[in-house]
């Protein structure tokens, strides 16, 4: 596929769907496609308008790694994978409060107050 028959752009994303009276209950997530057409061609990629941001964006049509994609197959797969790598960083980051909240509970920390560390600043 050459970039000149490329007409639009696919990516697949997560939309959390939220309830209650201040939207603090999570009620789901939907699966969107997003179609993003294309403006204009350059010789490595495409601009595409993004309307969901209300910005054109600059798409590589050869790198690995790309922000949408020429069919949907390739969105649905690239999506699969963003899934996999945000599940990692957020199991990570999970993980990191969960130790800092033990810290807290079992130790005593030493806490400079906001004076202390106005002077240290102005000492400097």
């Amino acid at each position: 596929m050459s970039d000149g028959d490329v007409k639009e752009l696919y990516r697949y994303e997560a939309k959390a769907e939220y309830g209650g009276w201040e939207g603090e209950r999570l009620d789901g997530v939907r699966i969107v496609l997003r179609t993003l057409p294309v403006r204009r061609a350059t010789p490595c990629g495409v601009w595409v308008w993004d309307k969901y941001k209300h910005k054109e964006r600059w798409v590589s049509l050869t790198g690995r790694k790309r922000y949408a994609y020429p069919d949907k197959e390739l969105a649905m797969d690239s999506f699969k994978i963003r899934n996999r790598w945000r599940i990692g960083y957020l199991k990570r980051d999970l993980q990191h409060a969960e130790m800092a909240k033990a810290a807290l509970e079992t130790e005593e920390l030493y806490m400079p107050s906001l004076d202390a560390i106005l002077e240290k600043a102005a000492g400097s």
